[in-house]
């Protein structure tokens, strides 16, 4: 999975959680999605049987052990027909992240790619 978020809120998340341990890059995508499930529509967290509480739980707290959210993108996975996760950043109110199911990319036809005409992040 391929988590990609809105401005730097990604900075603010590492900052709040201590994850990754790795060096982030603010990096610009260009993404052709066609199967997102956006989980911060109500209906659709209530479809879903979850909430906004469960939604922001920070998994990488447990030792062991899957989450409902772990699952929930585990089975978009296996179903093979969602290629991203849009929720609510856990950390900045009304920013949002992108979970990117890249392995459903290639069998949707979509594409992810770097869009730095300028060669910055080489």
């Amino acid at each position: 999975m391929l988590y990609l978020a809105e401005d730097q809120v990604a900075y603010h998340e590492i900052q709040a959680f201590g994850w990754p341990a790795a060096a982030p890059v603010i990096v610009p995508v260009r993404l052709d999605l066609k199967a997102v499930i956006d989980l911060r529509d109500l209906n659709v967290q209530t479809l879903l049987r979850t909430n906004s509480t469960e939604l922001a739980f920070n998994f990488r707290s447990l030792i062991s052990g899957s989450v409902p959210t772990q699952i929930l993108g585990e089975r978009c996975v296996a179903s093979g027909r969602i290629d991203g996760l849009l929720f609510e950043s856990p950390v900045l109110r009304g920013k949002a992240d992108l979970a990117v199911l890249e392995v459903t990319l290639a069998l949707l036809g979509l594409s992810l790619e770097i869009n730095d005409p300028q060669n910055q992040s080489s």
